[in-house]
C-alpha cells in the first residue's frame, strides 16, 4: 500500500525509515528531504511520523508532517530516525549535523517527543556527539511514567564506544554506560517482559564476537560475549519465549542462533479455538472469518432442519388418524349400503322425554325393518345367484345395492275407491246458484292530449315517449 506521495529524484527522497509495533499499533518514522518545495527549491527536510491502530489498508495511517522541520541531514544520508510508543509521549532520536559548543560540524544524536497529530514538537535536545548508529526503547517504571533508553555509537573503528543512556523524557535524569567496543557494526534491541535485550558486535582477542547485555527500568547490566562473528539481525518469539540470531560466522557463512529465557513461560489459556488455529495454521483474523462461516452455515442448517420438522408435523396433523379396516367373505357378510344409513339427531333434553313404552315401540319397529331388508336381501340374493352365478362380486354388489334402493324408495299410497250412490244415505245438497259477474277493468292504456289539441290513447305502457299523429311532436309519457 501506498503511505507517502511518490517523488521524484528531481523532486526529494525519503529515508532513515524506522517501524514499531506496540500492542497492534503501528509507529513509522522517517526523514523526507523536500527538493522541489512548492517550486522555490529550498531543499529542506525535515522528519515525518505515521500511525495506525489497526493499519489494514492506506487510509487507516495517519500522518503527522514536520515534526521536526528544517534540520541538516548527515552526509551521504547517514544515520536513522528511531521510534518507540511511550505512555506520556511518542518518543523519537535522529541524527543531524550540529556545530554548537566546539564550532566543529559532525553528525550527532537528538531527541524530541511529542503528540501523535501535532507537527513541530518544541521539545528537542541534543544528547549524543559524534554519532552514527542508535537504537531506542521505552520502559515504563514503577510509578507508570516512561523510561527512555538509548543506545548508539560514539567514534569509529578501534576508538568505537557503545553508549547506553537510561532517562526520564525530560533528560533531567540520566544513567549513562560507556562500553569500548572496538570495530562495532551494529547495535539492536529486543523487547521482553523482563527488560531489553541488548546485541552489539565488536573486535575481541579471538576476532569479531557477538556481546549480550540486559537493560532493565532501573538498572543496565552488561553482559559477556556468546559467539563468535557478525550480527546482522535479531528477532523474537513471545509465545515460545525465544530470542533468534542472524549472524555471519568467521568462515563467512550463514548462521542462526537461539537464546532462550531462563524465566518461566507466561502462556494463556488457550481455549480449543486457539488449539485449531495453530493446528490449522491460519492467522486470527482469517481463522476468526472461518468461524463466522462456519457458524453462520451451521444456524442456517438448524432453522432448515427446524422447519422441515415443523413441515411433516404439519402435513401429519392434516391428513388425520390412521383407519383400520377390516374386510370379511362378500359370501357370507350382508354388504349395507351407505347410502341408506341415516343419522338422526336429536337433543338431551328431547330423548330425556320420551318415556320407556315409546323407546320399546321405536326398537321393534327398527327390528321389523331391519328383518324385512334381511329378508328381501337373502331372497334377492338367491335369484341374482341362481341368474348370473359366474359375475364377480363386484357385480353382485352393485346389484344388490340397486335392489335394496328401489325396495328402499316410499311407494305411493293408493286411495280406496268412492261409494256407489246407492250406498249414500239422504238427499244431495243442491248445486249452487251462479254468480254475477262485475265489471271488467279497462284494457290498459294511457291517454294523451298534445299541445296542438289532438287527443288520443297510446295501449303499450312501457313506451317512454311517442310522436303526435297530427303533428309529430315528440310527447314525453
Amino acid at each position: 500500500m501506498d503511505l507517502l506521495p511518490s517523488l521524484m529524484l528531481a523532486e526529494g527522497t525519503y529515508w532513515g525509515i524506522d517501524l514499531t509495533v506496540n500492542g497492534g499499533e503501528a509507529l513509522i518514522g522517517g526523514y523526507h528531504r523536500d527538493l522541489f518545495t512548492s517550486g522555490t527549491y529550498d531543499d529542506v527536510t525535515s522528519i515525518f511520523l505515521l500511525a495506525a491502530e489497526s493499519p489494514l489498508d492506506s487510509e487507516s495511517w495517519n500522518l503527522t508532517e514536520d515534526i521536526v522541520s528544517d534540520l541538516e541531514p548527515p552526509i551521504n544520508r547517514e544515520g536513522s530516525v528511531k521510534v518507540a510508543h511511550g505512555d506520556d509521549w511518542t518518543h523519537i532520536t535522529y541524527q543531524a549535523n550540529r556545530d554548537d559548543e566546539t564550532g566543529v560540524e559532525r553528525v550527532g544524536t537528538f531527541y524530541a517527543h511529542g503528540r501523535l497529530g501535532i507537527g513541530n514538537w518544541s521539545f528537542r535536545i541534543a544528547v549524543g556527539d559524534q554519532t552514527t548508529i542508535s537504537e531506542l526503547a521505552v520502559l515504563p517504571d514503577n510509578k507508570g511514567t516512561d523510561v527512555v533508553v538509548m543506545a548508539w555509537r560514539e567514534g569509529t573503528g578501534q576508538d568505537a564506544t557503545l553508549v547506553v543512556v537510561r532517562a526520564d523524557s525530560s533528560m533531567q535524569t540520566q544513567d549513562t554506560v560507556n562500553l569500548s567496543a572496538p570495530g562495532m557494526g551494529m547495535i539492536q534491541f529486543v523487547k521482553t517482559k523482563r527488560g531489553i535485550q541488548m546485541f552489539h558486535d565488536s573486535v575481541g582477542p579471538s576476532g569479531r564476537q557477538i556481546v549480550y547485555s540486559i537493560i532493565e527500568a532501573n538498572q543496565t547490566i552488561i553482559g559477556t560475549p556468546i559467539g563468535e562473528g557478525e550480527l546482522m539481525s535479531v528477532g523474537r518469539s513471545d509465545i515460545a519465549g525465544e530470542t533468534h540470531l542472524f549472524y555471519l560466522s568467521p568462515t563467512q557463512d550463514w548462521r542462526a542462533r537461539m537464546l532462550i529465557d531462563d524465566s518461566a513461560l507466561d502462556i494463556p489459556n488457550q481455549g480449543i479455538l486457539d488449539r485449531i488455529r495453530i493446528w490449522t495454521g491460519l492467522d486470527a483474523s482469517t481463522f476468526t472469518l472461518a468461524v463466522r462461516i462456519v457458524g453462520v452455515a451451521l444456524a442456517v442448517g438448524c432453522l432448515l432442519v427446524f422447519l422441515a420438522s415443523a413441515g411433516i408435523i404439519t402435513h401429519r396433523r392434516r391428513q388425520g388418524p390412521k383407519l383400520i379396516v377390516e374386510i370379511e367373505d362378500d359370501e357370507e357378510v350382508i354388504d349395507v349400503d351407505e347410502d341408506y344409513v341415516s343419522i338422526i339427531e336429536e337433543d338431551e333434553d328431547e330423548s330425556q322425554n320420551i318415556d320407556s313404552s315409546e323407546k320399546s315401540d321405536l326398537s321393534d319397529i327398527e327390528d321389523e325393518n331391519v328383518s324385512e331388508l334381511i329378508e328381501a336381501g337373502e331372497s334377492k340374493t338367491d335369484l341374482i345367484d341362481d341368474d348370473s352365478g359366474e359375475e364377480d362380486g363386484t357385480t353382485r354388489r352393485q346389484k344388490r345395492r340397486q335392489e335394496r334402493r328401489k325396495a328402499a324408495e316410499p311407494k305411493p299410497e293408493e286411495l280406496p275407491a268412492p261409494p256407489s250412490p246407492s250406498e249414500l244415505e239422504g238427499e244431495l245438497p243442491p248445486p249452487p246458484t251462479p254468480m254475477e259477474l262485475g265489471t271488467l277493468p279497462p284494457p290498459p292504456g294511457i291517454d294523451v292530449i298534445c299541445e296542438c289539441g289532438a287527443n288520443f290513447r297510446v295501449k303499450s305502457i312501457e313506451l317512454k315517449y311517442v310522436p303526435c299523429p297530427v303533428c309529430s311532436e315528440r310527447i314525453n309519457l
